[in-house]
């Protein structure tokens, strides 16, 4: 099991899967324009309910009665509560109610969705932590209003007046919120920032000063707007930061946040940069501080562009020498592109090491890390190489991955004994496609990758999976908008309702990261706005890598060996559930609270995955919500199902509902969406094969979810990345079939035909909880010594078979017999143990070994249980005990 931490970068890394909880995806009507499902149903409904309201007498123009609430903002009034943390997806949830709320054109403070998430945008660096917030005064109904301040007829709010005099109807209201962008932060050292251009308020002149605490032991400091302050911490952890915001009448308003402070960033010299226009790799100046930056950019251009990277050299006993060369590749990775402040995106060298170190395997570990707690220990100079882009076209990365191979080969002297030592290329996941291009390209160039041994650890050779009804409820999600019933600025507002359920960053970067080039010629199956399935991205792409050369795209100069990982199970089993089965089925009829809730035991993680960013557990159940009181309420049927057998079977359903209260008069429910999706035919049920899976929550099983009216059940993992496609079977023909990807793939048993010399599959104990699928990229000890034993030339090739302890390993022979029958089991333990555990008296053993002889004593009849126990005690692959019950 690996560490919190561990299983959070893993989710990061590899932030291929495409993953969006749809629970809220609220559209109504159905006036589609540029992919947009725009909503007039709930304008309609609240422009005739306040028709005859004099509107110009609403304080600040602000009515929250008339807007769709998508949390409760007054429970955010400016003190501290234990169910009123802020994050980045709650400050947009309240900004957004405030502009759905709008009765009359006030632009005070405001502007539209979209130009929130881009102000937010453009203000955020790899320098600081920039802070977003906002304090607006607004107002609502008198909960008492009804009926000698505010009349109601027909269905519609009215003015009140009584002889002649205007009966003020409204209370007004304070709310005070601020968020960091991101909710982790890799680093005890650093900078924040409140630019003012991204702090929002119809009440800016009433504010003397802000105030923040950091939980750094200073207390609350003053800050600035645009003024950038220093934050250090000495130890790691979850860290609550509290705002004060101080009015110029001496009122003190409050509000808190959290984030998660890891600090495992160790690097902290300079990037060498390259000179303008120059390609290739920066010049490598050693200082023996053991490790190093360099950028990369490609001399081959794809498409019209030059791909560029960031190089981590970690030096091999600080000795200012590469020498022993292992080049790393990362897979897909798109932290850089959510996350400015992590410019090397949501994996690095530091994570890479981190997933070796907890691997327990001591012979990976000394070749990659040495002793984990002395820098520039091991014995390979690594050399990691962070995507600057890590969604974009294969080929342009790829062609990064050449010019670092070429300084590589230019800068790497002969090692003690004189010897220049050849390339290790390791392509994790994506990296692994990425690897196997480049290397495969630079021999039809002509150029010398000078590589001895290419590994392909997990990576999607014949492509990765995602369900088909996770993206068909992200290509729903992503299109609903709410329009709201006044203009800002002259233009009509609409509101991404999707935008209040994403944490890092608008809804906008999520769409066009499963539209990235990366995105579209890795998965399988690719979903189309329209729910339609388009692969041709695929399919050219990977008939271009196949045709690269006569070896089916494989590198083969030199002799260059070829090997992959898998971490699908080695016995064939699926994963945990069957194909068609619930992946997420989703019942709610909840206040308020149900974003945050569902968000937080569901969206955050799922969204994380997708985004580059999980929250786990000990962080994100923090943030979750009981019942804010509010008398909006959200009826939601959401369901989505792993791939079927059965053609056209069902896998997506959409309903939700929206229901509005106002002060127990008006009780309206709109029907907001209710859609339907079928799979495609011809489609086998990838969710459900073995494979490398992702865990979609960081917690072991089933998520079971049930919370006052919330129902929510996840089945948290799914094959990511099947087996066949990690070993590429059959070499990615057209033909692969159901059996293909159920069977099992032995080390050393090249059946049937793969271009990769070795490889190992995954393997736990006869009863693994997760049927010996392990998660994605994992590192444990059994393909840790493995890998180990590939890498270093002075040790004996390994192969990985566990194949005769597989759960459906049974004891063959016949069910009864009347003299004697022959008893066996498969062949590869290190001992067998056979005995009677019934019948001792009617029938003697004979033999050792993988069988045995069952004889009859006497005359009599009667039952006998043989029993038998193998395996190796827990080397690889552990001891299991099987029965037979025979009749004699």
């Amino acid at each position: 099991m690996k560490t919190t931490t561990t299983s959070m970068r893993y989710a990061q890394k590899y932030a291929l899967c495409l993953i969006v909880i749809c629970a809220m995806m609220l559209s109504m009507g159905h006036n589609i324009f540029a992919q947009q499902d725009i909503n007039t149903s709930f304008k309609t409904l609240m422009d005739n309910t306040f028709q005859p309201l004099e509107k110009h007498r609403v304080p600040h123009g602000i009515l929250l009665d008339f807007g769709m609430e998508f949390t409760h903002v007054p429970a955010y009034n400016g003190t501290l509560t234990d169910t009123t943390f802020i994050n980045k997806r709650v400050l947009k949830e309240i900004y957004n109610t405030l502009l759905m709320s709008r009765i009359t054109t006030t632009s005070t403070g405001f502007v539209t969705s979209e130009d929130f998430n881009t102000n937010w945008r453009n203000n955020r660096s790899s320098n600081y932590i920039a802070l977003s917030g906002l304090f607006f005064n607004y107002s609502r109904f008198n909960q008492n209003a009804y009926p000698n301040k505010l009349n109601y007829v027909n269905n519609k709010f009215d003015d009140k007046y009584i002889n002649g005099v205007w009966q003020n109807p409204y209370e007004t209201l304070k709310t005070f919120a601020i968020a960091t962008p991101i909710d982790v932060y890799d680093g005890l050292n650093f900078n924040v920032k409140v630019p003012q251009s991204i702090f929002y308020s119809n009440a800016s002149s009433s504010i003397n000063r802000l105030e923040i605490d950091f939980a750094d032991g200073n207390g609350y400091r003053q800050v600035g707007f645009n003024q950038e302050v220093s934050v250090n911490y000495t130890t790691a952890g979850n860290k609550t930061w509290k705002y004060k915001l101080v009015l110029t009448n001496g009122q003190s308003l409050y509000a808190q946040s959290k984030i998660k402070i890891t600090g495992s960033v160790t690097y902290t010299g300079n990037i060498a940069a390259k000179t303008l226009g120059q390609k290739g790799v920066a010049n490598w100046v050693c200082d023996n501080s053991g490790r190093y930056q360099l950028e990369a950019e490609a001399e081959i251009a794809h498409l019209g562009v030059f791909g560029t990277a960031t190089i981590t050299l970690d030096d091999a006993g600080n000795d200012c020498q590469i020498t022993r060369p292992l080049i790393v590749a990362e897979g897909f990775d798109v932290g850089a592109l959510l996350n400015p402040e992590t410019p090397l995106g949501s994996s690095d060298i530091e994570s890479f090491f981190e997933e070796i170190n907890d691997s327990g395997s001591n012979d990976l570990r000394d070749l990659i890390i040495g002793a984990f707690a002395i820098p520039n220990d091991q014995d390979y100079d690594i050399i990691y190489i962070d995507w600057n882009n890590g969604a974009d076209y294969l080929q342009r990365n790829a062609y990064v991955l050449e010019e670092v191979i070429n300084w590589v080969n230019a800068t790497k002297v002969a090692d003690a004994n004189g010897v220049v030592q050849q390339n290790v290329v390791l392509g994790q996941s994506m990296g692994g496609v990425v690897a196997r291009y480049a290397l495969s390209d630079m021999e039809a160039r002509g150029d010398t990758h000078d590589t001895r041994l290419f590994i392909s650890q997990d990576a999607p050779q014949q492509g990765a999976n995602v369900p088909l009804s996770y993206q068909f409820m992200y290509r729903h999600l992503v299109r609903q908008y709410v329009t709201t019933s006044n203009t800002l600025l002259g233009n009509v507002v609409t509101i991404p309702i999707a935008d209040n359920l994403v944490e890092n960053g608008s809804i906008a970067n999520y769409t066009s990261i499963l539209d990235m080039p990366a995105s579209r010629q890795l998965l399988k199956n690719w979903s189309t706005s329209s729910y339609t399935i388009d692969n041709n991205w695929h399919d050219n792409f990977y008939n271009e890598l196949r045709t690269l050369n006569s070896n089916g795209g494989y590198p083969q100069q030199g002799g260059i060996r070829n090997i992959a990982m898998s971490n699908g199970s080695e016995c064939g089993t699926p994963q945990t559930y069957n194909a068609g089965s619930h992946l997420i089925n989703v019942q709610m009829n909840e206040k308020l609270s149900f974003l945050e809730n569902l968000a937080f035991t569901v969206l955050s993680p799922l969204v994380g995955i997708f985004g580059g960013l999980t929250i786990d557990a000990d962080f994100f159940k923090v943030g979750f919500l009981g019942n804010i009181p509010g008398s909006s309420r959200f009826i939601i049927d959401v369901q989505a199902k792993a791939l079927s057998y059965t053609n056209n079977a069902h896998i997506y359903k959409g309903l939700i509902r929206y229901k509005k209260k106002i002060i127990g008069l008006f009780d309206s429910q709109v029907s907001i969406t209710n859609v339907n999706q079928n799979q495609p035919s011809g489609i086998l049920p990838f969710d459900y094969y073995g494979g490398g899976f992702f865990d979609t929550s960081g917690q072991n099983d089933i998520i079971d979810v049930g919370i006052g009216n919330i129902t929510v059940a996840v089945e948290d993992k799914f094959s990511f990345i099947p087996t066949a496609s990690a070993l590429d079977i059959k070499q990615n023909s057209n033909n692969l079939n159901d059996a293909d990807y159920l069977r099992k793939y032995v080390g050393g048993q090249i059946t049937p035909t793969t271009s990769f010399d070795n490889f190992a599959t995954a393997f736990t104990t006869p009863n693994d909880v997760h049927n010996n699928n392990e998660e994605h990229l994992e590192f444990n000890l059994r393909n840790g010594d493995w890998l180990a034993a590939e890498i270093d030339t002075g040790t004996a090739i390994q192969f990985t078979d566990c194949s005769y302890i597989c759960s459906d390993a049974g004891i063959s022979g016949a069910s009864t017999f009347c003299s004697s029958a022959t008893y066996s089991v498969p062949s590869g333990a290190t001992f067998y143990n056979w005995s009677i555990t019934e019948g001792s008296g009617a029938a003697t053993l004979s033999g050792t070994g993988t069988s045995v002889i069952l004889s009859r004593n006497g005359v009599g009849s009667g039952y006998v249980t043989v029993q038998v126990e193998y395996g190796d005690n827990g080397l690889q692959c552990g001891n299991v005990t099987l029965t037979k019950r025979v009749w004699v």
